[in-house]
């Protein structure tokens, strides 16, 4: 799992999102160096 968590302007965290690796790897670019993710914060209806 990766957790992105999101902060306010004052600091304090926000948001917290959760997502399943296979989910980022099948959605994401590879560099020789990086990995490279985007992310849609929009949730599904």
């Amino acid at each position: 799992y990766f957790y992105l968590v999101q902060y306010g302007k004052d600091g304090e965290p926000c948001n917290l999102y959760v997502k399943h690796a296979q989910d980022l790897y099948t959605n994401s670019e590879m560099s020789p160096c990086a990995y490279v993710v985007r992310f849609d914060l929009e949730e599904p209806a």
